[in-house]
């Protein structure tokens, strides 16, 4: 197996990990920054800056996870490939 393909397979494993434990904190967090939302709408206090800046912060936390799970794909690829060449 070549070291490329051990470091994606390992990168990919690692990332599952790291996924596995923060989702649920970034889950949490999106349902705080729209909770925060919803107040400051029924108050009649949102503004279009809170309304952008909780978008960019949602946006943000996802990046994460999504990274992560190109991450996972990529070596759950990789292990395929190098269970089909052998």
């Amino acid at each position: 197996m070549q070291e490329e393909s051990i470091k994606m397979i390992h990168k990919g494993q690692a990332s599952q990990a790291v996924k596995l434990e923060v989702q649920d904190v970034i889950f949490k967090r999106e349902v705080e920054v729209m909770n925060r939302l919803i107040a400051f709408y029924r108050s009649g206090e949102l503004t279009n800056e809170q309304l952008r800046g909780s978008i960019g912060e949602i946006a943000g936390l996802r990046s994460v996870l999504e990274e992560l799970e190109r991450s996972i794909r990529r070596g759950i690829s990789e292990t395929e490939k190098v269970m089909t060449n052998g």
